[in-house]
């Protein structure tokens, strides 16, 4: 009888393959498998697979090993069989910088670049021939996929409180063509503190502040009292509450002189690291006409945030609540597009410009259901004051949507 010689060679099998089975290596039998040995191969080949000790679904019919490692612990799945790309779709970080096309064959400029640490997510691996991979930036709102080298991605986690940035684009391409429309007209810088990403459309451009800097003259008052050992006296509280809550010029005047004018604002911005600042001054233009980059005020703003502004819970407290208070006429941007029972923190600011242009800004904190996200829209050359707030709500309802 034939069975009997069939059936102790299948125990066989059993025999030979359970101690490898016990030591981790998986096995298929289904066609176009790869063998253990092929597994080692691609393993050692270099190709970029994921680092999680859960395997993800790599296709039907492929086998995964999660005992082969690239040196660095990484878990490698064997190679998919010959002619077939696996659909991933798990978490991997970019190791640098990256240029994203959606077409890499093409000599077309690229579509969109990622910073180091972005987190995306594996779509394909080794298509359009080796070294390519199939991603889609891991941000809300955006459905694209495009192609990146295998080298630049990596499957360990960053670092807690690492960040990373990106074109506007990365978080919506509308909101990117919308504001491409407008040109240098407009600066757009957004970070999500849930992940830690900043998106910006020209946020290293520098801008007139207008009453956007009274923020920043609040955040020096209070932190040279503190370095005094001392509390906002009954005047002072005064004009801050008249100079946030109202945007009152007479009292962002005399802040101005009490923290040293240009000098003191500009001591204050160089403590905070803060680039992109260039304080005006009561005596040469007027504190109003300095400059400031929507990364800059962004960037005062999550420190604020993060408690790395002022060292007092009450100073914190104080500017909160001023910067939550603004008069309802003034909400114009962040204020009027956030969602709906958010706790909002904002800040706008409009001037003509000599030349009978206008700019007009808003900047300012989300805050909603634990999650927040910090913003800074600004605008100049707008023929109208009208103009400038039309594309300051466009871009901060299109934000809220997203993030809120």
């Amino acid at each position: 009888m034939i069975w009997a010689p069939v059936a102790l060679v299948a125990v066989a099998v059993v025999m030979t393959w359970a101690p490898l089975a016990a030591a981790g290596f998986t096995f298929s039998l289904g066609a176009g498998a790869p063998s253990m040995a092929q597994g080692a191969t691609a393993a050692r080949a270099g190709h970029a697979w994921a680092a999680s000790t859960t395997p993800a679904p790599l296709g039907a019919g492929l086998p995964y090993n999660d005992t082969l490692a690239d040196g660095e612990g990484d878990a490698i799945p064997p190679a998919a069989a010959p002619g077939r790309s696996p659909a991933v779709a798990r978490a991997a970080w970019l190791t640098a910088s990256t240029a994203v096309p959606f077409d890499p064959g093409s000599d077309t400029t690229m579509d969109i670049v990622l910073g180091e640490d972005f987190p995306i997510t594996v779509e394909a691996d080794q298509v359009e021939g080796p070294g390519w991979l199939l991603v889609k930036p891991s941000t809300i709102g955006f459905e694209r996929q495009g192609y990146v080298p295998t080298a630049t991605v990596t499957y360990r986690p960053p670092a807690a409180g690492s960040t990373s940035s990106a074109g506007i684009e990365a978080l919506s391409p509308e909101l990117a063509d919308y504001l491409a429309g407008w040109g240098a007209q407009v600066g757009l810088t957004v970070t999500d503190l849930a992940s830690g990403i900043t998106y910006s459309y020209n946020g290293d451009q520098p801008f007139t502040t207008a009453s956007s800097v009274k923020v920043a003259l609040m955040f020096a008052l209070l932190r040279q009292l503190e370095m005094a050992d001392r509390s906002p006296s009954e005047e002072q509280l005064q004009l801050l509450t008249a100079m946030i809550e109202w945007s009152d010029n007479d009292a962002a005047e005399a802040i101005d002189l009490m923290v040293g004018d240009r000098e003191g604002l500009q001591a204050f911005a160089d403590e905070l690291g803060l680039g992109g600042f260039s304080p005006g001054s009561t005596y040469v233009e007027g504190w109003g006409w300095g400059t400031l980059t929507p990364d800059a005020m962004v960037r005062l703003l999550t420190l604020f945030e993060r408690g790395s502004v002022l060292a007092s819970s009450a100073d914190q407290a104080l500017a909160r609540q001023l910067l939550s208070s603004i008069d309802s006429d003034q909400r114009i941007g962040v204020g009027t597009t956030a969602p709906d029972g958010a706790f909002v923190m904002m800040k706008n600011g409009w001037v003509p410009g000599p030349d009978d242009l206008w700019v007009f800004n808003s900047s300012g904190i989300v805050e909603l259901n634990g999650h927040a996200y910090i913003i800074s829209a600004y605008t100049a050359r707008n023929a109208s004051l009208e103009q400038g707030q039309e594309i300051v709500v466009h871009a901060t309802a299109a934000v809220a949507a997203l993030l809120g």
